[in-house]
């Protein structure tokens, strides 16, 4: 199982991860880079690969792709974080029609690389950290692979975009909702680790008004 996992990572070294290797699938190709599974497949990577050969590389690959992706004119009229997917290895936004936007992207992709950075500084690792991930500049990859994500959520987590299955769009999908609720609260804590107070207050702020609407969707 491993090694099929794993076979779908870091596609030609890219960062990318291939939703299938397979061209001909039934129904079309799958051979595309999905937002929501790369980020959920580097967070399974790390939660069962920590420390293991080949782990550090497969994830600063991923992170470089983040970044790689953050920097793309986007060429369907939405901003390039809540694109669905990309083709591999060259990593464009797909052009053809859609369910557009999905945004869960951006607090999926903060998640695994918060918790990647953390993984980082907690071995006194922080290079990799201050280049890609928070570089305190917002000329440096607009603040980092990290902060650019988490300042997307901030300002448009009441966006409406995409369900699971690609089919119908709502500004109040639980699982949109709960995803940016985790990379937030995640966000803020990594924010005052970094030493930037005013994004960890902001991210806090945006957290406890998004708390309101989540309720909702519990019923004790």
């Amino acid at each position: 199982m491993r090694g099929y996992f794993t076979a779908n990572i870091d596609i030609q070294n890219s960062g990318a991860v291939v939703a299938s290797p397979d061209h001909n699938t039934p129904g079309g190709s799958y051979y595309y880079h999905w937002a929501r599974d790369g980020a959920l497949t580097m967070h399974a990577l790390q939660i069962t690969a920590s420390g293991q050969k080949g782990y550090d590389t497969q994830m600063q690959h991923y992170a470089k792709w983040v970044v790689g992706r953050h920097a793309e004119s986007d060429p369907n009229n939405i901003d390039v974080r809540i694109e669905p997917k990309f083709t591999i290895p060259d990593g464009q936004p797909y052009t053809g029609g859609w369910c557009r936007p999905q945004t869960d992207g951006p607090g999926l992709r903060a998640i695994t690389l918060i918790a990647y950075a953390n993984d980082l500084i907690s071995r006194g690792d922080t290079d990799f950290v201050s280049q890609y991930l928070w570089t305190g500049d917002a000329s440096a990859y607009s603040g980092g692979a990290i902060k650019y994500d988490l300042d997307w959520l901030a300002s448009n987590w009441d966006q409406s975009g995409c369900d699971l299955w690609e089919e119908v769009q709502s500004t109040d999908f639980f699982w949109n909702r709960y995803t940016m609720r985790k990379a937030l609260a995640h966000g803020a804590q990594f924010a005052q680790k970094m030493g930037d107070s005013q994004s960890a207050q902001s991210y806090n702020s945006v957290l406890q008004t998004l708390n309101g609407p989540l309720a909702r969707h519990f019923n004790g």
